[in-house]
């Protein structure tokens, strides 16, 4: 086993505490998920072909200030978070601070500065399964604490165009996950297919690999959500491949403004974490 493995395995262990037990069922993936995904484009920006990035990047890398700190983003509408059959995975994912919110972590009191084995972990994961377009060249100075505490990373060259956190569990839940978030516009209609278009210009080529190998892994769109105005989606991972070993499931949401991905792990089907 390689450090990274190593490392990422026991590291979300410990942040686990207690672990055990699988997902409960998830709506809309009791039927054959449906073809749609689509591999990584070339443009490696969160938006689709008629989205406007949020983030544009620049000759030097991280050199371009973020703008003034504007409200908490607001990802998912109310009556998804009210219905009860809806990803209780994303729900925690509604509310987002804005990434120029964050206070530095050497800014930040340093009884609220997180752990190093934290920071190492989610530079790590951040590494693992971020398209390589969307990594600052300095992962330490993109951290930041949010007002309660939580630790994210900003994601994007230039002005950031999201952020990534360990920290947006469910309360109560066992299962570690990784999310991130993006503000990119996009214009509906909003279909299975320009989900995976969105996702594959945020997440590892490889990653997307997985998620298209088979009609098994692919998204399947989740019956709660109707119309043409938003989608959500889920894929389910082989978990002997080098991405699902670690995390099985991967969860997406997507509206006009932001989108949302999700990979959660369940500790007693991983085989080794990264590779």
């Amino acid at each position: 086993m390689r450090p990274l493995q190593l490392g990422l395995q026991l590291g979300l262990v410990v942040l686990a505490l207690t672990l055990g037990g699988c997902p409960q069922p998830t709506p809309g993936k009791s039927t054959p998920a449906q073809p749609g995904a689509t591999p990584a484009a070339s443009n490696p920006t969160p938006g689709g072909p008629s989205e406007t990035p949020g983030a544009t990047p620049t000759e030097g890398g991280d050199t371009t200030p973020d703008a003034p700190a504007g409200p908490a983003w607001s990802t998912i509408p109310e009556d998804l978070l009210q219905d009860e059959h809806f990803y209780p995975q994303l729900k925690p994912t509604a509310t987002w601070p804005d990434p120029a919110s964050l206070t530095p972590i050497a800014k930040a009191p340093k009884g609220k500065r997180p752990e190093a084995s934290k920071m190492r972990i989610l530079k790590e994961l951040v590494e693992f399964c971020v398209h390589p377009d969307l990594v600052p060249k300095d992962l330490d100075a993109a951290m930041g604490i949010d007002d309660k505490g939580r630790l994210f990373v900003k994601l994007g060259k230039g002005k950031a165009s999201g952020s990534a956190s360990m920290d947006t569990r469910a309360e109560g839940s066992k299962f570690p996950i990784f999310a991130m978030t993006f503000k990119a516009s996009s214009k509906g209609p909003h279909t299975l297919e320009s989900l995976g278009k969105r996702v594959a210009k945020v997440v590892k080529p490889g990653l997307m690999s997985e998620i298209n190998k088979t009609k098994e892994s692919r998204f399947a769109a989740s019956p709660r959500v109707k119309g043409d105005a938003r989608v959500a989606a889920m894929a389910l991972l082989d978990p002997a491949g080098a991405f699902g070993t670690q995390f099985p499931y991967v969860y997406a949401y997507g509206g006009d403004d932001h989108l949302v991905v999700l990979l959660q792990e369940v500790p007693h089907m991983s085989s080794g974490g990264p590779r």
